[in-house]
């Protein structure tokens, strides 16, 4: 049998080939009108490209695959990208997976998105899943037809990995492309169907006046229950350039949260370019914030940044060197949007002007302070004088999550003043990554409110957060 492998060349991130099922699988879906639900396309990372038999051995058999359910023509057959920058990793694309087990999870996967779960709108992006199932990322969608029934074609692109956290951090991302690659499909088969479905001539109606539209005649075509991918789309090279499209999305959702990038992350040609992925540290701001860690010791440290993280105002009094370096070192534990600092002012300022004040060791503060202020005064490194908290309004409730993470890597004396920044900073990537990912789920197509307590606490718990993480998620998501 011939090989009917196409070979594209693509450059690609750094790393090394990973083995099976570390790294999701992306497909495209159809619910077949005669067949039911069925995988068409499915592009995956490889260590080879040397073609594998199809694994298809719990569905159904070939002979029992129509047009509108087949992506390739031969078992072995497909397109295969090679990354250039990494020796043995390939992005190969089949009719379904080459690995049974994986194959079966994602016909799993593909029924569930076509069938029983539900998106809020005719086309969403959901997610759906378990640790024995796999975890799912999908985007409903359907494609008009002049030959199918209602007019209408239902597919789903899914993303299956067996790292739930990996989709969930990606999830703006795949939500983002995978809608993509669905507008422009449904761009693509909306021009056939509009060439198909021709407009009765006007004088065929001379009772009819005054109407909006002119009714419209079946094409010449026979009504068929079954049609291809490439027929409905009009696009011959439709599997090549979804070839090309999945690789991508493949590629980039798998670097995309490497928190320390240098400059521009790398691009596939001939598919698209990547967003950069700058992490830039100019000066350690980390060192500072353990220094002030010793000096108010440990549980005072939490209770302030208890208080910042949720978006709770900070004031120091202190020298201005002292005091302007420490509220620079805090731009590590938050986002820029999050960010809002006056380093030094001779008065007190409101929340409302910044969260982060800086006041000489005199300013005088208000009798009555608001219930989101703590005060601390920084010494000025002798013995006598430490820092320590001043005032405490009120206590945050339990704290952030992300409070304890920062707390044990300051604690962790083995981690060397250079590597701290960035363990800081990808915590920092990693939560906001959790609060874009809340906003999604709040906003745009999720956003119909009528998301229940019940709902939105599963989500969070989903993201891998607790309830008490809820207040900062809410502060870095409204500030984005």
């Amino acid at each position: 049998m011939s090989k009917t492998w196409r070979v594209l060349q693509t450059a690609g991130g750094a790393g090394t080939a990973p083995p099976a099922m570390s790294s999701p699988l992306l497909a495209l879906c159809h619910f077949c009108e005669l067949h039911g639900p069925r995988v068409v396309f499915t592009t995956e990372v490889r260590a080879a490209h040397q073609p594998e038999p199809a694994a298809d051995p719990a569905g159904p058999p070939r002979a029992d695959r129509c047009e509108g359910c087949t992506s390739v023509a031969t078992p072995d057959g497909g397109f295969c990208s090679q990354d250039s920058e990494v020796a043995g990793r390939w992005y190969c694309s089949q009719q379904v997976p080459s690995d049974p087990d994986h194959a079966a999870l994602l016909r799993q996967g593909c029924a569930r998105s076509l069938s029983c779960e539900v998106c809020p709108g005719p086309d969403g992006v959901i997610y759906f899943g378990d640790e024995v199932r796999g975890h799912v990322i999908s985007h409903n969608f359907s494609l008009s037809d002049v030959n199918a029934r209602g007019s209408q074609r239902n597919y789903s692109i899914v993303v299956l990995s067996a790292d739930k956290h990996l989709l969930l951090r990606n999830w703006s991302f795949y939500g983002q492309q995978l809608r993509q690659i669905g507008r422009d499909l449904q761009t693509s088969a909306s021009r056939v169907f509009d060439a198909e479905d021709e407009p009765l001539a006007m004088e065929d109606f001379p009772l009819l006046v005054n109407r909006p539209r002119a009714p419209r005649r079946r094409s010449s075509q026979s009504v068929k229950p079954s049609r291809s991918l490439a027929e409905i789309t009009g696009a011959p090279d439709v599997y090549r350039s979804l070839h090309q499209l999945f690789t991508f999305v493949l590629r980039s959702g798998e670097s995309r949260f490497v928190p320390l990038g240098g400059g521009a992350a790398p691009a596939a040609r001939g598919v698209s370019q990547l967003p950069p992925i700058t992490t830039a540290l100019h000066t350690l701001l980390g060192p500072r914030l353990r220094q002030l860690r010793t000096e108010l010791g440990p549980e005072n440290f939490r209770d302030i940044i208890s208080h910042v993280l949720v978006g709770h105002q900070l004031v120091l009094r202190g020298r201005e060197n002292d005091v302007t370096s420490v509220i620079d070192a805090f731009r590590l534990l938050l986002p820029a949007s999050c960010y809002s600092p006056l380093p030094y002012s001779s008065a007190y300022q409101q929340p409302h002007r910044c969260n982060l004040l800086g006041v000489p060791p005199d300013a005088r503060l208000p009798a009555q302070l608001a219930k989101s202020v703590i005060v601390a005064r920084l010494g000025d490194g002798g013995e006598e004088r430490r820092a320590a908290l001043e005032v405490v309004t009120a206590r945050p409730g339990p704290p952030p999550t992300l409070v304890a993470q920062l707390d044990a890597a300051l604690a962790n004396q083995r981690l060397p003043d250079a590597l701290l920044d960035h363990r800081l900073a990808s915590l920092r990537q990693d939560w906001k990554s959790k609060s874009e990912q809340l906003f999604e789920y709040w906003s745009g197509e999720h956003g119909d409110g009528g998301r229940s307590q019940a709902d939105t606490q599963a989500f969070i718990a989903a993201l891998g957060c607790q309830p008490c993480d809820l207040p900062l998620l809410q502060f870095w998501m409204t500030s984005s």
